[in-house]
């Protein structure tokens, strides 16, 4: 159990932040797969299963790749142009592409809040903050971003925040609490 600083505001702020943009990414990716690129029953899933998975491996102690830290924000960066621009691209590469990369970004994500959680006794805390912190990131995509755009743009935003958090992390003057 770890045994890292007590939480103040910026810790706070930061697992809210940390725990929104994977949630915004899911179902910003959700949305685009099963309204913009294919109309597959149960596709929802595929994005869903990932996420979890992301969660499960961000929150291990096993040690992830050194490369995916390289990748990753090349991979986001594509992923942004592609949802920007009409680029036509089969459903066979659109959809892996996608979702591969909504996986790793989420994977970085939820490793950075995995390295920012408290002291055993403020775990309690730590994870109500989680909680919060991917119902707003749903609620962003399912009600303000509706409200705000006429097109999908939630999804390159929340992509865009994601690859924000991920570089912030490798800064250590800013590190995961950059707020």
């Amino acid at each position: 159990i770890a045994s890292g600083p007590r939480s103040d505001a910026r810790s706070m702020i930061s697992w809210l932040i940390l725990s929104l943009a994977p949630a915004s990414l899911l179902q910003g990716v959700t949305t685009l797969a099963t309204q913009d690129l294919a109309a597959i029953p149960f596709l929802w899933a595929i994005p869903l299963i990932l996420s979890l998975l992301s969660f499960a491996l961000g929150f291990s102690s096993r040690p992830l790749p050194a490369s995916l830290k390289s990748v990753v924000p090349i991979w986001g960066a594509v992923l942004i142009v592609l949802s920007l621009l009409p680029v036509p691209l089969p459903v066979w590469l659109s959809l892996p592409l996608h979702f591969g990369g909504i996986f790793l970004l989420s994977l970085l994500l939820h490793r950075q809040l995995y390295a920012a959680r408290p002291a055993s006794a403020e775990l309690t805390r730590y994870y109500l903050f989680i909680a919060i912190g991917g119902a707003l990131g749903g609620a962003l995509n399912a009600v303000a971003a509706p409200l705000m755009f006429s097109t999908l743009r939630e999804y390159p935003l929340g992509l865009s925040l994601a690859l924000l958090l991920i570089s912030a992390e490798r800064r250590p003057a800013l590190g995961p609490q950059f707020l």
